[in-house]
């Protein structure tokens, strides 16, 4: 599927901006669901599935939080609740 309209970029701006107003931090479910809400992602647009049976969001959204981790952006704590590390000001990605 290429027709998500939201790169890759943009969805760690988004997973940024979401956890420095949650400085608990926030599980998968409940951060893939607050951005998708933030972007306005239609029904359809998160129930897009992939061959493997998981939506196209939810692949995204997992990549995109590897990356926002693998830049020292945010963390996943031993209990699975993602927190911020760093604010995201125009830093360069890591690929």
């Amino acid at each position: 599927m290429t027709d998500f309209i939201f790169n890759e970029r943009e969805l760690i701006n988004e997973i940024v901006e979401v956890l420095a107003g949650n400085p608990d931090g926030l599980r998968v479910k409940q951060l893939d669901q607050i951005v998708a809400d933030n972007l306005k992602l239609s029904t359809e647009d998160r129930s897009k599935m992939r061959v493997n049976g998981r939506s196209e969001f939810a692949y995204r959204m997992a990549w995109a939080r590897t990356r926002a981790k693998k830049n020292k952006l945010i963390a996943k704590s031993s209990n699975g609740v993602y927190l911020l590390l760093e604010p995201l000001n125009n830093k360069e990605l890591r690929k």
